[in-house]
Order: C-alpha cells, then sequence, then structure tokens
C-alpha cells in the first residue's frame, strides 16, 4: 500500500504536524496561524539547530513574491507570542544578529502514515489522520532477544 507520509515534528510543548499544516499545544490544542506564519515556523523547525539567513527564509516562504524584510520580521514575532516567549527569552527562536534566525528548542521528528479506511457496510470512508511510529535507530543491536516489532505504535487517531 503507497500511503503518503508525514512528518510530525514535536518540540517544548508544541507539535506540528506538517502533512495537515497544523500546530498543537501542550493540552493537544489547536493553535491558529496564517499560512505563512505557518510555513515560517515549518522551515525553522526543518531546519533546526541551523541559522538561517533571512533571505533564504524569506525565499523559501514567499516564494513567488518579493517581500520586505519587515514581513519576516513581524512572523517572527507572531511566533515569538504564540510559543510564549517572554523578551530576551530564546528558547525557541534566536536571531543571529546581521546573519538571520536560528531555531534553539530539541526538535524530533515521527513519521506517520495517512491512510483511508472504506466501510464496507455503511459505503462511507473515514480518514485516518495519523498513524505515528516512535523513531528507533536499526542498526543499534538488541541487548537480548527481542521479538517485538521494531517500531512502537504511539497513537491512532480517527476523524469522521
Amino acid at each position: 500500500m503507497n500511503a503518503p507520509q508525514t512528518h510530525i515534528y514535536k518540540f517544548g510543548d508544541f507539535r506540528i504536524d506538517a502533512g495537515s499544516r497544523l500546530l498543537f499545544n501542550g493540552d493537544g490544542g489547536q493553535v491558529s496561524l496564517t499560512p505563512k506564519v505557518f510555513d515560517t515556523l515549518l522551515y525553522l523547525v526543518e531546519h533546526s539547530g541551523k541559522v538561517i539567513e533571512k533571505d533564504e527564509l524569506m525565499s523559501a516562504i514567499w516564494t513567488d513574491t518579493n517581500v520586505e524584510e519587515n514581513n519576516l520580521s513581524q512572523n517572527i514575532s507572531i511566533l515569538r507570542r504564540i510559543l510564549g516567549e517572554k523578551r530576551g527569552e530564546h528558547r525557541f527562536i534566536v536571531t543571529v544578529p546581521g546573519k538571520g534566525f536560528k531555531f534553539v528548542a530539541g526538535v524530533t521528528r515521527e513519521d506517520g502514515l495517512k491512510l483511508k479506511v472504506r466501510s464496507s457496510k455503511f459505503g462511507q470512508e473515514f480518514g485516518v489522520e495519523t498513524l505515528v511510529f516512535d523513531e528507533q535507530r536499526f542498526d543499534e543491536k538488541p541487548q537480548k532477544e527481542d521479538r517485538r516489532p521494531k517500531t512502537n505504535l504511539r497513537h491512532l487517531k480517527f476523524i469522521l
């Protein structure tokens, strides 16, 4: 079965579902973001730990439009507020003077599968939003013989 893949990124108390383009807070509540603010966050998270120059970030976010640096600064300001950073705090996004920005929070990525399930009884299609597996290194040898699957099912969420 060839199901499209999506990535789930976790940092702090937040979770990004890149495929669904959603940000969730620690309580599991959806955080409302405009598309460009979401794109900014996702790009920073996907390049976590790396200094992203302002020009690179602007061309990645506004691919078909020439924008002022102020637009990027506004997106960063909005993200800092949404992520709960206070002035002078650098838990998530750091400004690198004369260069750009760096996402400094620890980020983990989980791979998920998007599936659709059809009910033959009712003729309805139910979407299975994400089937998320823990990341695990396969090059490490187990300490003892372990016959369990190499991944652990974390959660399954149905959308009706």
